[in-house]
């Protein structure tokens, strides 16, 4: 998987789940301050990732991944 390819259901994600506006959601989109998350929700979406990119990660892992490109690549380095 690339992270492009990994964008495009992230956005899925952060919309559906999160009810996050689709004009927010860009690469450098910062996951707390542009798309609206705190930390119970950026824990839910670690689990939700997660599931759906079907890989398992430590939550230490996901520290430093910050904007939606950033867990773009991130995913695309864990997923299978």
């Amino acid at each position: 998987m690339t992270a492009n390819e990994a964008v495009g259901r992230l956005r899925s994600i952060l919309e559906s789940d999160f009810q996050v506006p689709a004009d927010r959601i860009t690469e450098d989109a910062h996951l707390r301050t542009d798309c609206g998350l705190d930390s119970l929700a950026l824990t839910d979406l670690a689990f939700l990732v997660q599931s759906d990119f079907g890989f398992k990660a430590e939550p230490d892992d996901f520290r430093g991944v910050t904007t939606v490109g950033a867990l773009a690549e991130f995913v695309a380095k864990h997923a299978p």
